[in-house]
């Protein structure tokens, strides 16, 4: 049974394999297809974990250069005020 990628690239196979040649029952073959679902699945779960944990880097790193963005236009300000403060008093 293959086993794909969320974009329908094949991975890998499931297979079983018995020490006497047989052929399979359909209730066998379903249990082998259901374990290759499952297989499926969990690839699929990690991509998209993989993904979203790569957004909410990105997400945070934007927010962190947001804020420090937002300090550095504070802090000149504050030095600006301050200068015109003392520019102010001098006069």
């Amino acid at each position: 049974m293959p086993i794909t990628s969320r974009d329908g690239y094949a991975l890998g196979a499931l297979c079983g394999i018995d020490t006497v040649p047989r052929d399979w029952t359909d209730q066998e073959a379903e249990a082998l297809h259901d374990l290759a679902q499952l297989a499926t699945d969990e690839v699929a779960l990690r991509e998209f974990e993989r993904d979203l944990d790569a957004r909410v880097e990105e997400e945070v790193a934007r927010r962190w250069g947001d804020m420090a963005e937002q300090t550095r236009t504070r802090r000149l300000e504050a030095l600006g005020r301050l200068a015109g403060g003392v520019a102010h008093d001098i006069n």
